[in-house]
């Protein structure tokens, strides 16, 4: 898990490191369900 690094060492140290989580443990199961995109088969193709 990660914050906001609101006092940093470097221009890019925009984060601060809080704790080492599996995915597995911080994963939302319920995603997709909600999820509301279409498949990439039933997308259109607007190439030429």
């Amino acid at each position: 898990m990660a914050a906001y690094n609101d006092k940093p060492a470097e221009p890019d140290d925009i984060f601060r490191i809080m704790s080492q989580v599996p995915p597995q443990e911080v994963a939302d199961q319920d995603a997709p369900k909600a999820c509301k995109l279409e498949s990439y088969a039933q997308t259109p193709s607007y190439e030429q």
